[in-house]
C-alpha cells in the first residue's frame, strides 16, 4: 500500500510503498502499538508510518555536528526546534 507523510523532521512529503493494510492502519490510528499491529515491518517502516521521516533524513541527522536542522549541538540543549525546510 502507498503510504503518503509528511516529515515531522523536514516537512517533506514522501510516499511509500508499505506493506500494510488499511486495517493494521486502522488499528494503530486507534492506539495498538505499531509494533504489534505490523510486526512484520522493519523499524524504518514503521517509524516512517508514525512520523514520515525517511532513513535518508535519519541518516543526515545523525551525521550532523551542529544541526542545522533543529538547532542544537550534540552536547547542547536543544534549540528553538525544527526549521521550515532541510538544505
Amino acid at each position: 500500500m502507498i503510504i503518503e507523510r509528511k516529515s515531522k523532521l523536514t516537512g517533506a512529503l514522501h510516499k511509500r510503498d508499505i506493506d500494510v493494510t488499511k486495517d493494521q492502519l486502522r488499528r494503530w490510528e486507534s492506539g495498538e502499538l505499531i509494533q504489534d499491529v505490523c510486526p512484520h515491518l522493519s523499524a524504518i517502516d514503521r517509524e516512517f508510518i508514525m512520523t514520515g521521516i525517511t532513513e535518508q533524513e535519519w541518516q543526515l541527522l545523525s551525521q550532523c555536528q551542529s544541526c542545522h536542522v533543529c538547532s542544537h549541538s550534540r552536547e547542547g540543549a536543544p534549540g528553538p526546534g525544527p526549521k521550515d525546510r532541510w538544505p
